[in-house]
């Protein structure tokens, strides 16, 4: 069986680590895996090809800032190149080509919605890894942000029929495909989530389908760098693990953080020079680089991030309770449905010019932590005897119909993993 692994957008780490360990284990099942990766990912191109991985360009999306707020997936795909049929069948005509060219049995996509219609066109087995945002349920309903009712619902359903028009249009220019839909292109690949359903920001709203599974976290990022616990500095101090970026505020986080007199590891990718210093200054450890953060957030109290999607799933199944600071709408929905479950605490950060009250905020946040612990600690232990490791072999094997063991594979039993399903 030959896979092409499609990663069309997303840019952090954790898009490559979950898709290596994916690539991984299906290449332990025997198949042959290749990739298509943006070519703005020139550094993540070059790691998998390190790990011995045919890696080609992909097609160029046509990625846009949205024109308008975003009120559901549909304003996502419209801003990813298909608000425009022309564009969008050029895209999709370059996906058909390159499954042709290399003969594919069978499409692995990571936010890759050109490659998905593509898949879904030509009838080509295809399976999607998310954390749920960009695998909404067909209907595509509202994130609820911003302006909600009857107006908001029937503006976003006239935006949803017209994009299925438009994907109908392309399908019958591409394929003579008179009755695609956006619902149907939604719905054809099975999908495999490296989460769990506490943070999946559909997760209530799907019905389980043959195929689909919740696979949990999968890879890491490096762990290159060990850091010890800064010494307390009052009796009974929190210790806290940070991992925010730039947008996020940190320099605020930290000094809330400060007055709390907690013992602070911060993973702050894009800290700078003065940053690391001025952290220091506080007792504060700020680490630009790789840390361990599986070790800290066994050992931390509570967990203060920016709303990444592994990063928060992981830190719900280790039981911390969570200060969440989305940067952006997928980071928002996947941290609400922490806080839904009292697991957490959500903080949207306002713009610059109306920060004058920012850090008290934060500080009050942070003292409601503690009622957040054991909300998170029957998460993690609903899900404590389980493997996701074995979750994903499962589904690999599942992929790729193995009935027999296979020579060197790791498929021996594959069994078909419900969405239902938990670890």
């Amino acid at each position: 069986m030959r896979v092409l692994i499609a990663w069309q957008y997303g840019h952090n780490l954790g898009h490559l680590a979950r898709l290596l360990a994916v690539a991984d284990a299906l290449r332990l099942s025997n198949a042959d895996v290749v990739w298509a990766i943006a070519a703005t990912q020139r550094k993540s191109a070059t790691a998998v090809a390190a790990a011995g991985y045919k890696v080609m360009p992909a097609p160029p999306g046509m990625a846009r800032a949205p024109s308008t707020p975003l009120v559901s997936y549909v304003d996502i795909l419209n801003a990813q190149g298909f608000a425009e049929a022309d564009l969008l069948s050029s895209q999709i005509r370059d996906w058909i080509a390159l499954f042709k060219s290399e003969a594919v049995d069978h499409v692995l996509l990571d936010n890759a919605p050109g490659a998905q219609l593509a898949a879904y066109l030509l009838g080509l087995p295809a399976t999607q890894v998310s954390n749920g945002f960009d695998a909404p349920p067909s209907g595509c309903p509202p994130f609820g942000l911003g302006m909600r009712g009857p107006w908001v619902d029937a503006r976003n359903q006239q935006r949803h029929d017209a994009l299925s028009a438009r994907i109908a249009d392309v399908a019958t220019r591409l394929a003579g495909h008179a009755r695609a839909t956006l619902a149907a292109m939604l719905g054809h690949p099975w999908r495999w989530f490296d989460c769990v359903v506490e943070t999946d920001p559909y997760g209530r709203l799907r019905s389980s389908r043959r195929g689909d599974a919740y696979i949990g976290p999968q890879g890491r990022p490096p762990e290159t760098t060990e850091v010890a616990w800064p010494a307390a500095t009052r009796s009974q101090s929190p210790r806290v693990l940070v991992y925010l970026r730039g947008s996020a505020a940190p320099e605020t986080v930290l000094t809330a953080l400060a007055s709390h007199g907690a013992q602070v590891i911060c993973a702050w990718p894009d800290a700078k020079t003065v940053d690391v210093e001025l952290a220091a200054q506080r007792g504060q450890i700020v680490v630009a680089g790789p840390v361990n953060l599986n070790r800290a957030l066994q050992e931390a109290d509570w967990v203060v991030n920016y709303g990444s999607s592994g990063f928060v799933c992981q830190s719900l199944l280790a039981g911390k309770p969570q200060l969440m600071l989305p940067s952006d709408t997928e980071k928002y929905l996947v941290a609400r449905t922490v806080q839904s479950i009292d697991a957490g605490v959500v903080i949207r950060v306002p713009p610059a010019h109306s920060a004058a009250n920012f850090q008290r905020t934060v500080e009050e946040a942070l003292t409601r932590l503690p009622q957040a612990r054991a909300p998170a600690q029957q998460v993690a232990q609903r899900y404590a005897a389980g493997s996701w490791r074995d979750q994903l072999t499962a589904a690999v094997c599942n992929l790729v119909g193995a009935r027999e063991p296979l020579a060197g594979s790791t498929c021996s039993h594959p069994n078909t993993v419900d969405a239902s399903q938990s670890a």
